[in-house]
């Protein structure tokens, strides 16, 4: 984000962090460990935005070489 942008929606970029991840122990663990442990020490954190949920990646595709790597339960209607 550029101090203009930030600037337009009013936010503080001393205080604005990002993480750049799709890895869902990254997002959540992160949330329930650090941010959890930050907040009982009392920082004023107010919001937590996930951008994109449609983007973190399920432990499946985590887990497959390839696209095309067949995982249990896919395509199981198929007879």
């Amino acid at each position: 984000m550029t101090p203009e942008q930030a600037a337009i929606l009013g936010i503080d970029l001393d205080r604005y962090i990002s993480y750049d991840v799709n890895s869902p122990e990254l997002i959540f663990d992160r949330i329930e460990t650090e941010i959890n442990a930050m907040c009982d020490a009392g920082a004023p954190i107010k919001l937590i935005i996930i951008d994109s949920l449609n983007n973190i990646q399920g432990r499946r595709s985590m887990n497959a070489d390839t696209i095309m790597t067949q995982q249990i339960g896919d395509r199981s209607h198929d007879t």
